[in-house]
């Protein structure tokens, strides 16, 4: 592949990676917390993606005054293990590296965090339906309607080759007060009013 814009060959789509979101989620974050102290959790079965999880992370703590602690899983057996360990970190509240395994263990996740009264930062608006106190990320089903239009586009004769790779532009935010509330949080309407979706 020679660009994002210019592909080559027979690859085109729609990338599900977005800008770096760290900054934005570890704001939303201390701002629901009231606390600069937070953790994030990684998995590290592939850890070439989670040392970039935890660099960009890390970097976007600094400007923020944020002490960023850091837990690891490899597999779902070890998260009730990781949130006792962040269950005593002391703090407000935990962001989530966008991991499938996370996503599919987005209930038990929402569960364990609760639990411990911990605020959550999931991925997909999913995440904040299913429990986590918040999510932010790509909104899904604008990718598949932009997918609809590229395969419109090579089905009239482009080129898969000269169509850009596309990379999210709506990205949501997404509260869950009926989870903030069961574990003490007064979110501030100031956040409120930024969410795209407050479900009740």
């Amino acid at each position: 592949m020679t660009s994002l814009s210019r592909p080559g060959g027979n690859i085109t789509g729609l990338s599900n990676v977005a800008v770096d979101l760290s900054g934005k989620k570890l704001q939303f974050l201390k701002e629901a917390t009231g606390t600069s102290r937070l953790a994030l959790l990684t998995n590290t079965s592939d850890r070439e993606i989670a040392k970039r999880t935890v660099a960009a992370f890390q970097a976007s703590s600094e400007p923020l005054n944020i002490s960023l602690q850091l837990a690891e899983v490899q597999k779902p057996d070890d998260l009730e293990q990781a949130f006792d360990l962040i269950g005593k970190m002391g703090v407000g509240g935990v962001v989530l590296q966008v991991d499938s395994m996370f996503l599919n263990e987005r209930k038990q996740i929402a569960n364990l965090a609760r639990e411990r009264r911990l605020a959550t930062m999931g991925l997909v608006e999913e995440m904040a339906q299913d429990g986590l106190t918040m999510s932010y990320g790509p909104n899904p089903f604008t990718a598949v309607r932009r997918a609809a239009t590229y395969i419109d586009k090579i089905l009239k004769g482009m080129k898969p080759g000269d169509l850009p790779i596309e990379q999210p532009t709506k990205i949501d935010f997404v509260i869950n007060l009926k989870t903030a509330k069961e574990i003490g949080l007064n979110l501030p309407s100031t956040l409120l009013a930024l969410a795209d979706r407050v479900i009740e």
